[in-house]
Order: structure tokens, then C-alpha cells, then sequence
């Protein structure tokens, strides 16, 4: 893990470019680091980012796992569960895995768009943390699926549906453990200049919004040929 101040100093550095893009609109351009267009022809955003702090993704002790066991090419979604792009996206993306053998996806919760998403947030881990990532995802697929505002109370009773003890669930989701796990996740978004939902990272890029399915698959491909989004 990287030190407190040599991470202040990446995600100041970092802040202040993002800052200037801001102030700067003739140099908005500048936050496309690739060449990348969505589904609908439209520019993806996309920038480069720190490698000491992509590097520590992997070693976060919350993150939802799904597809290859190993690390042939791995994929990192920041998601919120009220989020309707995320939800827009999960089908296309757990089709895609089911279609990519060696595709390892991370799924990293943060939670920040309302309180419920907090809450709902914080069974997701308690249910990761005790049943281990395959009743997690299963758990997030539902509530992705599903219209309306999610919250704790519907996150348990999918927990319940899918064999969990609900009392023991919402123990779990209250405890000290769950929300330094939310803590950490929310704090990578946040090292990472990654504020909207969804998010992904690949190698050392990070893509904001969901590009669409046959964009993503694009930029799966390069990844699996040089770890980036456009070779």
C-alpha cells in the first residue's frame, strides 16, 4: 500500500490537471486520453491514471469478483446500485463475461448517490464477506435488474432469497469490518478522480460512462492484445 503522503501528492496532482480541464474548456479535449467512441458514435471520456494507485486495486480486500478465476485481463467496474447507466450496463456486461473465458471482472462498490445506495452497498459486502464473491454477484445482478430505488431492506430481502440468514446479513452489513470496506472502495474512487458511475479501469486507464456493449468489447479486446483500451 502507498504511503499516506506519496498518495496525497498522486491524488493532488492528479486533482489539479482535472481542475485545469475544468477552468480551461479549450482544454477539455485533453481528458480524451484515446481515441474512444461509444455505441452511438459519441466520444467516450477517458484519461490516464496513476499506476502506483491502479496497481493497488487488486488488493482490495472488497472487491466482487466475476468471470476468470485468473488474471489473464482484468476489468474494473466503479458502480453505484442507483445508478441507471450501471444498470443499463450490468446484463451487457455479465453476457460479455460468459462470452470471454480469460476476462476477470472486479466489481467495486461506490456508493455515492444517495444514502440508500450506502445502504445497499454495505449488504452487498456484508454478503461477500460471508458467503465470498459467487452469492455476492448473484446478489448484484438482481438488484441491477430491478427498477426503482434500491436501499438496504431490498438488498436483504434479495439476500434472504438467495439463502442468507437476514438477521445475520444485517449484523454483518452494520459492522465496523463492512463499513471500513465501503470506506476503502469509496476512497480509491476518489484517489482515482473516478466521482461518476459507472467507471472503469483497464490497466492503467480509466473510462468514465458506459460506452455500450460493442465499444466495451472493443476495448476488452485491446486490452487482452497490449493491457490498453486502444493499441
Amino acid at each position: 500500500m502507498l504511503p499516506p503522503n506519496r498518495r496525497k501528492t498522486l491524488r493532488l496532482a492528479f486533482g489539479a490537471v482535472v481542475g485545469s480541464l475544468i477552468v480551461d474548456a479549450s482544454a477539455w479535449a485533453d481528458d480524451f486520453w484515446y481515441d474512444l467512441h461509444g455505441d452511438d458514435g459519441g466520444p467516450v471520456r477517458n484519461t490516464r491514471l496513476p499506476g502506483e494507485l491502479t496497481g493497488e486495486l487488486a488488493g482490495l480486500p472488497s472487491i466482487i469478483w466475476a468471470g476468470s478465476r485468473d488474471d489473464a485481463l482484468t476489468l474494473y467496474e466503479f458502480y453505484d446500485d442507483n445508478c441507471p447507466y450501471c444498470r443499463g450496463a450490468a446484463k451487457d456486461i455479465d453476457r460479455i463475461l460468459r462470452q470471454t473465458p480469460d476476462l476477470r471482472l472486479g466489481l467495486i462498490n461506490n456508493a455515492v448517490l444517495s444514502p440508500r445506495s450506502v445502504e445497499s452497498a454495505k449488504v452487498a459486502l456484508a454478503m461477500l464477506s460471508l458467503k465470498g464473491s459467487s452469492l455476492a454477484y448473484a446478489l448484484q445482478q438482481r438488484l441491477m435488474a430491478m427498477s426503482g430505488p434500491t436501499d438496504g431492506e431490498r438488498a436483504l430481502r434479495i439476500g434472504v432469497e438467495l439463502g442468507v440468514d437476514r438477521e445475520l446479513l444485517r449484523q454483518r452489513a452494520e459492522s465496523a469490518e463492512v463499513k471500513t470496506m465501503l470506506n476503502r472502495q469509496m476512497q480509491s474512487a476518489a484517489d482515482l478522480g473516478l466521482s461518476a458511475t459507472p467507471a472503469f479501469v483497464l490497466g492503467n486507464s480509466g473510462i468514465t460512462g458506459y460506452p455500450g456493449p460493442k465499444s466495451l468489447s472493443k476495448i476488452i479486446a485491446a486490452g487482452r492484445v497490449c493491457g490498453e483500451p486502444v493499441c
